[in-house]
């Protein structure tokens, strides 16, 4: 069997957005536990998947302490609670947010250079739809 079809979530994924904070627009992402490393895994392997495979990945609501990573003084956010990583022969990446579940559809190629920067990111990152901004 695949290596992609037995994948098992393991740690915590954040992605949300602020509602009212201009300073951080766009969503971002955030790591604990093992979520980071297990993310970065399923990245590697996404970028060997056949063209139409996807996982979906169950999103935890941010913490006071996720959230006061960037210090913020709003902590009004729009959480997502799914994140569904779809693999496509598109040159490039799309990214959707509808009813609380983020759908980012993704060749290998973006799949492997996606997982490439993960280890970079010491905390938490921006998702915008044409590219990603890090900090920290």
């Amino acid at each position: 069997m695949n290596p992609e079809y037995t994948f098992k979530q393991e740690g915590k994924i954040y992605l949300w957005k602020y509602n009212i904070d201009s300073n951080f627009p766009g969503f971002h992402m955030a790591w604990a536990n093992k979520g980071q490393s297990n993310f970065e895994q399923l990245l590697t392997l996404l970028s060997k998947a056949e063209v139409g495979f996807y996982r979906t990945l169950k999103l935890s609501k941010p913490t006071e302490n996720v959230l006061a990573v960037p210090n913020s003084k709003f902590n009004q956010i729009t959480a997502v609670t799914k994140l569904k990583l779809e693999i496509s022969d598109c040159t490039d990446w799309d990214f959707i947010v509808r009813n609380g579940i983020c759908h980012i559809i993704m060749s290998r190629e973006r799949a492997l250079e996606f997982s490439a920067v993960i280890p970079q990111v010491r905390s938490q990152m921006e998702l915008y739809f044409e590219e990603l901004s890090f900090w920290w």
